[in-house]
């Protein structure tokens, strides 16, 4: 899948859990099932990082880090990480050639870029003192970045 289209499809499918909530949920859940349809090779993988991604998130909501409006996290979050794991996946070829020295600085960037648009869209409260808690993100994204790439880089080299 090239590069292009998986990141548009993911960032429709970013704006639909953000702007839709839990509403959108049906429509995310059609896209993923059309994309295991295809890449039917992805759902273990796809399941295992959105596990850590919600993992990652819980701690961070139990910590008071993120705030949602409800005390357990929303059903169209979990839609979101399957979403974003799905899209790991599509550009997984990508991701293992580019350099680690990017990737892990890209990536926690890009990830705490999203939780700010998050707050600006209504759909996360990030509660001050906002330096320490954007730490804190730019801190889990670079482990999930961290998990995601060993994940790829471990089913990459079983293929062979």
């Amino acid at each position: 899948m090239s590069l292009f289209l998986a990141s548009a499809v993911f960032n429709l499918a970013w704006f639909l859990a953000l702007l839709g909530g839990n509403s959108a949920v049906p429509v995310l859940i059609l896209g993923l099932l059309a994309y295991f349809y295809f890449f039917p090779q992805s759902i273990v993988p796809v399941f295992l990082m959105a596990f850590i991604g919600m993992c990652g998130d819980s701690l961070l909501a139990f910590q008071g880090v993120l705030v949602f409006s409800k005390q357990t996290l929303p059903l169209w979050l979990l839609m979101l990480w399957l979403c974003f794991a799905a899209y790991v996946w599509a550009i997984r070829l990508y991701i293992l050639n580019w350099p680690l020295t990017w990737l892990f600085v890209i990536a926690p960037l890009g990830g705490l870029a999203c939780y700010l648009a998050g707050e600006r869209l209504g759909a996360v409260e990030i509660p001050a003192p906002l330096l320490s808690q954007y730490a804190f993100i730019f801190l889990a994204w670079f482990i999930y970045t961290f998990l995601f790439y060993g994940v790829l880089f471990y089913l990459k080299k079983a293929e062979v």
